[in-house]
């Protein structure tokens, strides 16, 4: 019951000057409370940019560039690998061995989620391991950042091209000849097709040129710098069969100082690899020869025939 004229709020407990200040006191209340939520919001978006400027705000420290064990040819030596991503329990990669020598290529593919892509992230030193990787015979988790840079060169799936020139984009700051790296991955001849040649930008990531042309110029860029160890992870996705091929007779050609590691799910091209790693969801992994592999592996079998059918059914 409300009571105005005896100056009484619902039944007598309230006046209704304090009516009016709960109101008043509740609005006030309401209006900090929604501020604080915004706050909260506004706080975790500066964290994060933070963490990303924190880096460049602290004082520069010249990269130590001191090596002097950096040889050709190489030796890759993979013993019980095991690998688990960073704040993850699940093992990606699960006792792992395998070797290779300077001009040899291994191939590694699987179905999705096989830790394709996960091997070329150990071997590109990237994070760290349980077990052993050693190149020309020095541990992988060993050496320095700039150590490891100058002994591998990788080429992502998911490769970033500079808004800036070919040349650039495949030097990276450096000087030097392109002309026989362009030509290794099949690019010459599209040059001829650009007015401005190598001086041609590329456009934000890119843009301006189709993307078996982003996918050669990132390859070139990996090629560029020859290092004992270069990892390819799906180079070709971009690249018809025809080019893919040449490229790959180019590889075994001109690079026999480098262990190329290429990891596809295009087998086409992989009669002509000296190793096949084949990589499975259940962590295990069958290794040979592209030949001994069919007749051993009852799924690279059946993966090589359907992509191969494919082929000629597509021809």
């Amino acid at each position: 019951v409300l009571y105005l004229g005896g100056g009484k709020v619902i039944d007598g407990s309230w006046t209704v000057g304090s009516f009016t200040a709960y109101l008043a006191i509740f609005a006030a209340l309401s209006g900090k409370a929604s501020k604080t939520a915004k706050l909260f919001t506004s706080y975790q978006k500066a964290k994060v940019s933070w963490e990303r400027i924190k880096q460049y705000l602290t004082p520069h420290q010249r990269t130590d560039q001191a090596d002097h064990a950096l040889t050709l040819p190489a030796k890759l030596t993979v013993h019980d690998l095991c690998f688990t991503y960073p704040e993850s329990e699940e093992m990606k990669i699960s006792h792992l061995s395998f070797q290779a020598d300077s001009g040899q290529i291994l191939g590694v593919t699987g179905p999705v989620a096989s830790g394709k892509t996960t091997l070329g992230v150990a071997l590109g030193g990237l994070y760290p391991y349980e077990g052993s990787i050693q190149l020309n015979g020095e541990e992988l988790r060993e050496l320095t950042p700039f150590q490891i840079s100058r002994r591998i060169a990788v080429l992502s799936h998911r490769p970033q091209l500079l808004s800036d020139s070919i040349y650039h984009n495949i030097t990276l700051g450096d000087g030097g000849d392109i002309a026989t790296v362009l030509h290794h991955v099949c690019f010459d001849e599209d040059l001829k097709r650009m007015p401005q040649g190598i001086d041609t930008m590329v456009g934000s990531s890119g843009v301006r040129l189709s993307g078996g042309q982003q996918a050669r110029i990132a390859l070139a860029r990996a090629l560029y710098h020859e290092t004992p160890l270069i990892i390819l992870d799906d180079p070709f996705s971009a690249v018809d069969m025809k080019t893919e091929r040449k490229i790959i007779a180019n590889l075994k050609k001109y690079y026999q100082n480098s262990i190329l590691v290429l990891i596809s799910h295009r087998l086409a091209v992989f009669p002509d690899t000296d190793l096949v790693i084949l990589l499975k969801t259940n962590r295990e992994s069958e290794q040979g020869v592209h030949d001994e592999l069919l007749e051993s592996s009852s799924d690279y079998h059946t993966l090589y025939q359907l992509q191969m059918g494919e082929e000629a059914h597509e021809a």
